[in-house]
């Protein structure tokens, strides 16, 4: 387990890379302040020659959304997609700023009872509960949202299939 959501993978399609561009700028929204209106499209972000960067657009709140950024790769017969997905820096940033505040709460709580010689189990356990809470939180809310988004990303990447010669059918 990563304690930074973080994955990578790579998409290699049949399609060359100005048609793959295409296509995912197809299914992406201008960026927008406020949610003022549902999108039917999949994301919001940019695409650029030779990149992109997209969040998911979802009918419910959720700020470890992966975000997802790419490369595309012209090749020979196609071109490669090398994709990754994090979590939102301002998300990653609140939450080790949260995880500072929790340690320096519990320092403050551990420093008295040391003093006089309590124990000091309470301070210790609220504390490491605190920081699991929030490892947990975060690892969690991500890892629950990428395999519908790596399925997302990949189908319009690759487009459309087009059914297969079978002669057995």
């Amino acid at each position: 387990m990563k304690l930074i959501p973080y994955v990578a993978f790579s998409i290699i399609t049949h399609d060359p890379a100005d048609v793959v561009a295409r296509r995912l700028s197809e299914n992406i929204d201008r960026p927008r302040w406020f949610w003022n209106r549902p999108s039917k499209l999949l994301y919001i972000g940019k695409v650029w020659d030779g990149g992109f960067m997209v969040v998911p657009i979802v009918q419910y709140r959720n700020s470890f959304m992966p975000v997802i950024r790419g490369r595309i790769e012209p090749g020979l017969f196609g071109a490669t997609v090398h994709v990754t997905m994090s979590v939102h820096w301002i998300v990653l940033n609140f939450v080790c700023i949260w995880c500072g505040g929790v340690l320096v709460g519990g320092f403050n709580m551990l420093v008295q009872p040391l003093a006089v010689g309590k124990p000091i189990w309470g301070p210790l356990f609220f504390t490491s509960l605190m920081l699991l809470f929030a490892a947990g939180l975060t690892v969690w809310a991500f890892w629950s949202e990428v395999p519908q988004r790596r399925d997302d990303i990949t189908r319009v990447l690759l487009g459309p299939t087009t059914p297969s010669c079978n002669p057995q059918l």
